[in-house]
């Protein structure tokens, strides 16, 4: 017998899954500006490995979580309705927004030390990679601090 969700369930599992891909994927990223920094080195075809591992897990994790939405989509009981957004879907816009300033302050510290990153010699390319690493990986984790079990559902009322 297979277990049926219903849309917001599925909706809400998507999300959870998204943030974890994208920080899956902010990782891998990582991972890819250490293949700059290590370009010569043997530590990097473990690097290339790493990388590859982040990639199939970015893309498993994310379709993990949006196949039930596909599925319910394609059996035609997906419905749309004009109800206000779910916490998850609140707690996603919010990550996103928190992602972006965190993304602009770290830019601003960068740009305060930009001649000493100047003696560093990395091409643009390595910038941008870092920057997309961290704002994946600051919206992933914005969102599953926002989203994380407290503990207080479990408590009774007295």
């Amino acid at each position: 017998m297979s277990k049926t969700i219903n849309c917001a369930e599925a909706i809400d599992r998507m999300h959870k899954y998204i943030a974890w891909g994208m920080l899956i994927c902010g990782i891998t990223y990582f991972i890819v500006a250490a293949e700059q920094v290590f370009e010569q080195q043997p530590f990097n075809d473990y690097l290339d490995v790493a990388r590859a591992i982040g990639v199939f897990l970015t893309v498993l994790v994310v379709f993990l979580g949006m196949w039930p939405v596909i599925r319910l989509k394609f059996a035609g009981k997906f419905m749309i309705k004009k109800e206000p957004e779910s916490f998850m879907t609140e707690a996603m816009h919010a990550s996103f927004k928190n992602s972006w300033l965190a993304t602009m302050l770290f830019v601003v510290v960068l740009l305060s030390i930009q001649n000493k990153l100047d003696d560093l010699a990395f091409e643009i390319s390595f910038y941008l990679i870092v920057l997309f690493g961290f704002m994946a990986s600051s919206a992933a984790l914005s969102f599953l601090y926002l989203t994380r079990n407290d503990g207080l559902d479990d408590l009774e009322e007295v």
